[in-house]
């Protein structure tokens, strides 16, 4: 059986008893953490908590682009479009939340743009609460920390 690592629940290698990703080593307690790891622990969970969110919304956002089809069938050329942009999104960030939660190194740029557009349409829309969770979810994703782990350059 694989093992996993406790603090980014990824697999670790039998042979090695540091984890590929957070460099911390898997048999340590978590009381035994040095503050940097802690920092390391924190972030990976934060990132994969993220990822999970983000392909939950995607997941929500494509549903919801389909039963907008369903409902805005005969209302014109401009509700297909917001209903394709719509279905557009959800696949993008349904994507990106799987990818995330892997740790992909894609997702650092690719989460700054997602998020920084969330951020517009949301500001666009009058939708102040949603842009404030897109602002804290890029803040995450954009720290230095999840450059580091995301590029492997711990």
């Amino acid at each position: 059986m694989a093992r996993k690592c406790k603090y980014c629940y990824t697999k670790a290698n039998d042979n090695d008893t540091l984890c590929s990703i957070c460099k911390i080593d898997i048999n340590k307690d978590k009381k035994e953490l040095t503050k940097e790891e802690k920092k390391l622990w924190y972030c990976c969970r934060t990132l994969s908590l993220i990822g999970f969110l983000a392909a939950l919304g995607g997941l929500i956002g494509v549903v919801g682009a389909i039963v907008a089809s369903v409902g805005l069938a005969g209302d014109g050329k401009n509700s297909l479009i917001i209903v394709i942009i719509n279905l557009i999104l959800g696949i993008a960030f349904f994507i990106f939340g799987i990818s995330l939660s892997r740790y992909k190194q894609w997702c650092y740029y690719g989460g700054i743009v997602l998020y920084s557009l969330s951020i517009i349409l949301c500001i666009v829309s009058f939708n102040i609460i949603a842009a404030l969770f897109s602002g804290l979810f890029l803040y995450y994703v954009a720290s230095k920390t999840s450059k580091n782990i995301l590029y492997r350059q711990l």
